[in-house]
Order: C-alpha cells, then sequence, then structure tokens
C-alpha cells in the first residue's frame, strides 16, 4: 500500500515552491539586479543580494527567467523554466540552513538549447545552492 502524508508524519516534509517564495515584487527585483552579484554556473547564470529580515516575510523569494534572444520559442521558454522551477524545488531544502539572513535570488539561462536538459540544470542550481551556503552560513546580521 502507498503512503502518504497523512499515514507517514515524515512524508509529511514535501518540498514545494509556493508562491510566496516567488520574487514579484518590482522594487525587490529592481534591487537584485542593481546591487546583487552575479556567479555563473554552466548554464544558469545566478544573482543574488541579501535583504533585511523586516523587508522579506519568507525565507528566500527566487525568480526564474530566460532571454528571447536564446530561445524564440515560447514553449521552449517555459519548459526551461518549468526545470529550473523543479530543479530549485528539490534542491532548496540545502538552503534552509541559512536562517540569518533573507536572499533574493535571480536564476537566468545562458545556456544554449543543446544543454537545456533536466540534468545539467539540476547540476547547476544544485551548485548555486551549494555556493550560497558557503557564502552565507558564517554570515550575522546586526
Amino acid at each position: 500500500m502507498a503512503e502518504n502524508f497523512h499515514t507517514n508524519p515524515e512524508a509529511a516534509v514535501r518540498n514545494l515552491f509556493n508562491k510566496s517564495e516567488r520574487l514579484r515584487h518590482r522594487k525587490n527585483i529592481k534591487r537584485l539586479f542593481e546591487h546583487g552579484r552575479w556567479c555563473d554556473f554552466a548554464v544558469i547564470r545566478m544573482v543574488h543580494v541579501s535583504v533585511i529580515p523586516k523587508e522579506v516575510k519568507v525565507s528566500h523569494q527566487v525568480l526564474f527567467t530566460i532571454s528571447k534572444k536564446l530561445s524564440l520559442n515560447a514553449c521552449h521558454r517555459n519548459t526551461l523554466k518549468r526545470r529550473m522551477r523543479e530543479a530549485y524545488r528539490v534542491s532548496k531544502s540545502l538552503l534552509c540552513d541559512i536562517k540569518s539572513v533573507r536572499l533574493l535570488i535571480g536564476y537566468v539561462y545562458v545556456g544554449n538549447n543543446k544543454n537545456s536538459n533536466y540534468r545539467t540544470i539540476n547540476q547547476s542550481i544544485h551548485a548555486s545552492i551549494e555556493h550560497l551556503n558557503s557564502l552565507y552560513t558564517n554570515t550575522v546580521i546586526c
């Protein structure tokens, strides 16, 4: 018999990507791209900035984007964004170690169509989350 989160309390911890975790306010997006630090990981370029915990109510907010120049086909861009969201959703539990800082994170797809498989995207996002852990685990905000 298949276990669900009602019968097994360990299965109740699910990795969800809620609407509150999406970066969608213009002020925060502007702050991210003006003051953020850029890092490259294979097919993904990440920009991140830490904010005061009072300004952002959820732990971290994330933005996913793909340039129209890289893929003119909207269906392909949506597929790539879906893969990036899924890779982040699976790996975001590693970001829970960072509790002293609230992060605004932006993922920009910079690869070509040949590198658009899920494995490459997942490795890039996982590496970026490990990089954020190494940067912010020892940071203390006063």
